[in-house]
């Protein structure tokens, strides 16, 4: 939301994609098996299988949002984006519902827009569809229409209000799996909900409570220790207003999840030193991938893909082609090797596809490179 259209525009050309087109919508879609970090084949497989079909269609940008979360941004005229939309949902349910294992898999759907300009607001608010899988987690597609019809059937609208009927592993489920730039929509999501309870100082007493315990339920499943628990999340109090019930439990389900973050970073930079080290060692071997290194630290791929983007700063294939080419480069330079024989050496089966890859990468080919004696 702060470029202009014409820099949007501008901004795509130079990176080759085609935003042009009648109408756009977002789809943002989240599957795991198990507990989503844990490598899993037939999950693997299933991910594999979604993404390889929404890369085979200009009309479908596909994209890593977060790291549990991919994106796709569907283009099209007035009168085919809502096909198109549902293609996208019918094909990722299927992939889903046919799996030989079980998949937690949920899909936020948006409101299509005539605007680039329009994205933005599209893009936020199919994220705040999202953040309802934890108060609907059975519940696969949500959309607004289907938010609007189950609103009533969250909580118990009648006079009063009764503790039972809000469950507190609703938020429990966040504080462990939710992201902190969900908090407010997830928080906004489930006040919207109460129906009025949280007017009473007993009702908003017992949530903020709740919330509490329920974080800290969910940070001590990580191992985090209670006096780093207690000094991190904020202490209840009990004597709020209503207008300040809302950014009480932003905080503490805020609080809960940066502390796991910081946690789980400590976990993850262990895993992407573990990788690095396992690279080093076998990236000469043509058949290592993405989803090999990834198995072998028994991550799941999508997991793994993410961290080593976000610790690294590149992909894992701009980082393994990278260490190739230093090696190729080395090679060429110390050597006497032919070309096709550094291929085999570096990882490359095809020297053509060598040759390729050396060109793109260092600007000229491996025999102009070794004629001009580049040191490095």
């Amino acid at each position: 939301g702060k470029l202009s259209v014409q820099e949007i525009y501008s901004r795509a050309e130079s990176l080759s994609l085609d935003l042009y087109a009648e109408n756009y919508n977002f789809i943002i879609f989240n599957l795991k098996a198990g507990d989503g970090s844990s490598y899993s084949e037939p999950a693997e497989m299933i991910l594999e299988k979604i993404l390889g079909y929404f890369l085979r269609f200009p009309e479908f940008i596909l994209f890593h949002c977060n790291l549990r979360s991919y994106a796709v941004l569907i283009k099209g005229g007035a009168d085919e984006i809502g096909k198109l939309t549902e293609q996208c949902v019918n094909t990722i349910s299927e992939y889903c519902t046919g799996a030989e294992i079980k998949i937690d898999w949920h899909i936020a759907v948006g409101t299509p827009t005539n605007r680039l300009s329009g994205l933005s607001k599209c893009y936020s608010d199919v994220n705040h569809i999202l953040a309802y899988r934890y108060m609907l987690p059975e519940r696969h597609i949500l959309t607004s229409e289907i938010l609007t019809a189950e609103k009533d059937g969250l909580f118990d609208k009648s006079a009063g209000y009764d503790v039972n009927k809000i469950d507190p592993m609703v938020l429990r489920n966040f504080a462990e799996n939710g992201l902190a730039e969900e908090t407010e929509p997830f928080v906004r999501g489930f006040m919207s909900n109460l129906g009025g309870a949280e007017n009473s100082l007993m009702f908003r007493n017992y949530l903020i409570m709740s919330a509490r315990v329920s974080a800290e339920l969910a940070l001590n499943r990580f191992g985090i220790n209670k006096d780093e628990i207690d000094s991190t999340l904020p202490q209840p109090d009990f004597t709020m207003s209503t207008e300040n019930v809302e950014p009480v439990l932003v905080n503490i389900l805020r609080s809960a999840i940066e502390l796991r973050n910081r946690n789980s970073m400590e976990k993850n930079n262990d895993i992407i030193n573990q990788a690095i080290s396992y690279i080093s060692d076998n990236f000469c071997d043509e058949n290592i991938s993405l989803n090999s290194v990834a198995k072998e630290l028994n991550i799941s791929s999508n997991y793994f893909s993410a961290l080593f983007s976000a610790r690294m700063g590149m992909s894992f294939v701009e980082y393994l082609t990278e260490k190739r080419m230093e090696k190729a480069k080395h090679l060429l330079l110390r050597t006497n090797m032919r070309s096709g024989e550094i291929a085999n050496e570096v990882g490359y089966h095809d020297p053509r596809y060598f040759s390729f890859v050396f060109r793109k990468t260092q600007g000229v080919t491996p025999s102009a490179f070794r004629n001009n004696e580049v040191e490095e």
